[in-house]
């Protein structure tokens, strides 16, 4: 009897070193807000990015006329990427995704009277008239989803001296 009785304590005790080596070497996988004994906070494996989906962004917002937001998305490994947009009340309005030097571009252009260029990911943009659902792989990497209600893309709120603001529902997720 006391020979299984050090075989099972073996066991649990291995377990128990198992899942602290993991939590040291690759903190974040367990959860996304933890450290390891002898680390940083903050120091995530980007192994806890392959564990599952992460809702990068769930909301709803309100995009003023002549205006447009965005989110900030930081993918650390190479993702899969899903927005799902849906127009609550206003006019048509444009998605963009692109990465961060895509959104100076617009940001620069969209203060120009005559705008100008800018790149984006045009298989995970789209205009959004009612819902729109894309979702493409993109590498690791900084982007930004732009929701756009000015006049600077293909649509545009309409001419009408009123306030054309548009409320919609937003989900990011990264998997």
């Amino acid at each position: 009897m006391s020979a299984s009785r050090v075989g099972l304590g073996t066991v649990i005790l291995g377990g128990i070193l198992a899942v602290l080596v993991v939590w040291f070497f690759f903190p974040g996988v367990f959860d996304s807000q933890s450290e390891s004994i002898f680390g940083s906070k903050n120091r995530r494996s980007p192994l806890a990015d392959a564990v599952g989906p992460r809702i990068l962004a769930n909301k709803e917002v309100v995009v003023g006329e002549d205006h447009y937001q965005r989110f900030d998305v930081h993918l650390k490994v190479r993702s899969t990427l899903s927005i799902d947009v849906t127009l609550r009340e206003g006019p048509k309005f444009e998605m963009f995704v692109m990465d961060r030097e895509g959104y100076e571009e617009f940001d620069k252009a969209a203060g120009k009277i005559l705008g100008g260029r800018f790149h984006h990911y045009s298989a995970l943009s789209s205009i959004v008239g009612k819902t729109v659902h894309k979702k493409g792989a993109l590498p690791a990497g900084r982007y930004v989803v732009l929701l756009d209600n000015t006049d600077f893309g293909d649509v545009a709120p309409p001419m009408n001296f009123s306030s054309d603001d548009v409320r919609a529902q937003i989900k990011i997720v990264a998997e």
